[in-house]
């Protein structure tokens, strides 16, 4: 019973760590999020597609990453 116990605190670790991370990480790196993107999607179109500042949300649109 009490593995059972320090598997489920090591479980809810590692899911508070990986819910922390998704908000901090975009925020550390956007501007290379950008970059790729833009870089990504210049690819794909004929035309030349620039952009200024962007904002990553990953929680206020869940389903759809804007």
């Amino acid at each position: 019973m009490k593995a059972l116990k320090y598997v489920g605190i090591f479980m809810l670790i590692i899911i508070a760590l990986l819910v922390i991370s998704m908000f901090i990480v975009p925020q550390f790196y956007k501007d290379k999020i950008g970059e790729i993107a833009k870089t990504e999607i210049n690819k794909q179109l004929n035309a030349e597609v620039d952009f200024g500042e962007i904002d990553l949300s990953l929680f206020i649109n869940f389903p759809n990453f804007s």
